[in-house]
């Protein structure tokens, strides 16, 4: 049985992590890549994007993994909007984004 030390606590996948860590992916520190192409973009290795953020008015043409039911492709983004999420892969249609890494 896995038991989270001092600080630790389990995300979302039952996995032990530090909760500074979480803050951390809060507030953009593992960087993460500005998307303004066509090309399909993923995360440094070991990482998923945890947030999309529009910079300018964007479509997403895909992403994954996808959510279940309606997905948000082909739908107007306005500058400003923030996605959350835990995406591995996002390809614009238009506009540009930041995409934050986090783990």
């Amino acid at each position: 049985m896995k038991v989270p030390g001092t600080g630790d606590i389990f995300n979302s996948l039952d996995v032990v992590v530090n909760s500074a860590d979480i803050s951390q992916a809060q507030i953009g520190a593992f960087g993460g890549n500005f998307i303004s192409d066509t090309n399909a973009h993923t995360p440094t290795e070991g990482f998923v994007f945890m947030a999309i953020q529009v910079i300018e008015e964007a479509v997403i043409a895909a992403y994954l993994p996808a959510f279940d039911g309606n997905t948000f492709t082909a739908v107007t983004l306005a500058a400003g909007t923030v996605i959350f999420g835990r995406f591995t892969t996002v390809t614009l249609t238009s506009g540009s984004v930041l995409a934050y890494e986090g783990t």
